[in-house]
């Protein structure tokens, strides 16, 4: 009761009736998809790929249930007939992939579900190419636009005089080391040189991880351009600048959305995306660094300050209107915001109603936080 009223205080408008599943294979993101989802939402059903993920422990859904969606294609089969029936049973009308395999699953079987409306998509081989930070790179910078130099260091590299003058002329060092796959900055490290590299390669990280990624550090501040898209249109946008770890300013920058623009054209995305830029502190250029072809994990930050990516992504599909811009102020993560309060509560008086509700809408959902803990 107390965490409906206090979100209810924020956002006022009554819950829609709509009776919406979301696809889970990832629980933490999609936790915070369900954070932006439980304000206007009564009817949020839950079906994740597996019986033991943590989103069945958040109290902000109606109803869970699983099927390994994620295996093989006979089990996909099986997943297909189990979801066409809880969408019968319950009377599901919109269908949500909360996540990028969820994204691939469903625009694979959309049309076993002409019942429901799904939200679109794209393929799991053209949504793999895009999360492929080295591919997608390659793509951006072959159209024109300004990425950070790069190498691809597989298990074929020898590390030899050859390599060393490579990276020092055409990247320089210091320098970042990033996975091809994966999510909020996992895996990623900065190396100040090429005795580092050789070594953390070879002791650290292991061959059997390569292929990583190798990029020029760009001395600056990271943004964010996020959307909904369909078929390289865009409905719904949003800029967010990181100046400061965990603090996040949504704002209007014309050339970051002419930037961002131009790349959701080129790839013809549909969907929900968000896109890690880099400004240059010293030239103020803005450069590319990889793709999320999905919903992202500061999506509930966006929600606070105005703009409900989810929401809007539900109301899209249903043929109503739909907020297309608007986040706009500066906002810390839940982490950040609580951890002064800890030696000094008082302070909690000087945060933004917004911020507030978004400490709270995290303190109120413990068993999650808990068990997700424990997990790891």
């Amino acid at each position: 009761m107390v965490a409906r009223h206090i979100i209810k205080m924020k956002l006022k408008m009554p819950k829609s009736d709509t009776k919406l599943l979301l696809l889970s294979g990832s629980d933490t993101l999609n936790v915070k998809v369900l954070y932006c989802l439980y304000p206007r939402f009564k009817n949020i059903h839950v079906v994740a790929e597996s019986e033991d993920s943590l989103v069945k422990y958040t109290r902000y859904k109606k109803k869970f249930a699983w099927t390994p969606w994620k295996s093989g294609e006979e089990d996909q089969e099986k997943s297909v007939a189990f979801l066409q029936n809880y969408c019968r049973e319950n009377e599901i009308e919109v269908i949500l992939p909360g996540d990028l395999d969820a994204s691939g699953f469903i625009e694979k079987y959309k049309n076993a579900f002409s019942d429901q409306q799904i939200f679109p998509t794209m393929s799991a081989k053209e949504l793999e190419r895009l999360d492929n930070k080295w591919l997608f790179g390659q793509r951006v910078a072959k159209a024109g636009l300004k990425t950070p130099e790069s190498i691809l260091i597989d298990d074929s590299v020898i590390f030899d005089e050859r390599l060393r003058d490579e990276i020092e002329n055409n990247i320089c060092f210091p320098l970042i080391l990033k996975p091809l796959f994966g999510e909020a900055s996992e895996g990623i490290r900065k190396l100040d040189s090429y005795d580092h590299l050789s070594w953390y390669i070879q002791n650290e990280l292991g061959t059997d991880k390569l292929p990583v990624l190798l990029q020029t550090y760009i001395d600056g501040y990271d943004a964010g351009y996020s959307v909904i898209a369909e078929n390289g249109n865009i409905k719904v946008k949003a800029v967010q600048l990181v100046k400061q770890p965990d603090v996040i300013e949504y704002c209007s920058h014309e050339r970051i959305e002419a930037l961002g623009e131009k790349i959701v054209k080129l790839v013809n995305y549909s969907g929900a995306a968000n896109f890690d830029l880099r400004l240059d502190y010293k030239t103020d250029e803005i450069y590319i660094l990889e793709c999320n072809p999905r919903f992202w994990f500061t999506i509930a930050s966006a929600m606070w300050q105005g703009l409900n990516f989810p929401e809007a992504a539900v109301q899209y599909v249903q043929g109503k209107d739909f907020k297309k811009e608007g986040a706009c102020g500066i906002i810390f993560s839940p982490g950040r915001a609580i951890k002064p309060l800890l030696k000094k509560p008082w302070l909690y008086f000087s945060y933004s109603k917004s911020q507030r509700r978004y400490i709270w809408q995290v303190i109120l959902d413990p068993v999650f936080h808990v068990n997700k803990i424990f997990k790891l």
